[in-house]
């Protein structure tokens, strides 16, 4: 199908190929042509706008870029920060809230009432499998750190179901190291 103006112009065009298709929008010369809450999606210079905010190219698409073969996908910003349920990620991945400079992942969930929020919940199956592991090099560097407010709280908590399985392991070297430390 096929949608032209008077001058034979194509404006719009929905090609069938059977189980797929494709959509083709000829680009605008000028950028915004129309007032930026039009509710138009627009192809200018290769790169589709709805409402005046680019969506994305393909190799550059809702604050991600997708680089030549072999390099992997980063944030656009270059700021290296992803959040999930936040508008200003703090940590490299924030989910549930900012989280803080410095830190790889954060995790935070914050329902009250009668109910088991987990700020971070890692599972993995296998023979040798680690839900999670930590590692600190440093003076006073935590491998992993478990804090919890609330009347039944646990700032870590381990379960093992396995013949040599164990729910929390630690190991220390060094003059004043802890293994585990409640």
């Amino acid at each position: 199908m096929t949608i032209k103006n008077n001058e034979d112009n194509i404006l719009l065009q929905v090609n069938d190929y059977g189980d797929a298709g494709t959509l083709f929008l000829p680009p605008f010369a000028i950028f915004p042509i129309l007032p930026i809450n039009s509710n138009m999606l627009l192809n200018f210079d290769g790169t589709l706008y709805w409402n005046g905010s680019a969506l994305g190219t393909s190799t550059n698409a809702g604050g991600w870029t997708k680089p030549p073969p072999g390099l992997k996908i980063y944030t656009s910003d270059l700021t290296n920060k992803v959040g999930i349920g936040t508008s200003n990620p703090q940590s490299i991945l924030s989910v549930g809230d900012e989280g803080f400079p410095n830190t790889a992942v954060y995790g935070s969930e914050k329902q009250t009432g009668n109910v088991v929020n987990f700020g971070g919940y890692f599972e993995a199956a296998g023979d040798d499998g680690t839900g999670v592991h930590g590692f600190a090099d440093g003076i006073s560097g935590f491998g992993v750190l478990g804090v919890a407010d609330g009347e039944n709280g646990h700032g870590i908590a381990g379960y093992s179901n396995g013949v040599n399985g164990r729910g929390v392991v630690g190991d220390a070297l060094g003059a004043n190291a802890f293994a585990g430390y409640f």
